[in-house]
């Protein structure tokens, strides 16, 4: 299954393939992606301290700046947190519903 996310001014956009999806946490591939410049400056910063295993506050840093942009996914009532870049294809992140409770299975 495919999910398009989209920030909140529809500037960005990426096209995931979900690989898998417990809970609230999808993980998957982007297949496409329309990115500005700053961000994917910050995707590869995130990129980059996920590779050399750094942690802590530059990492919760980063990870913030991701969740700033306000993600969604399209079609959906959905946002998305906790959005987490893996080699710039992989990505997983948690989905909230933001209008009823969420329950496993709404894709």
């Amino acid at each position: 299954m495919k999910l398009t996310l989209t920030d909140i001014s529809n500037r960005q956009k990426a096209e995931v393939l979900v690989d898998s999806f417990e809970g609230k946490l999808v993980q998957g591939v982007m297949l496409s992606y329309s990115f500005d410049v700053e961000l994917l400056q910050k995707i590869t910063e995130f990129e980059e301290m996920v590779n050399s295993f750094v942690i802590g506050e530059l990492l919760d840093e980063i990870t913030d700046q991701l969740d700033g942009y306000n993600w969604q996914v399209a079609g959906k009532d959905w946002v998305v947190f906790n959005f987490q870049v893996f080699e710039l294809k992989h990505i997983s992140f948690r989905i909230q519903n933001t209008f009823r409770t969420y329950e496993q299975g709404e894709l």
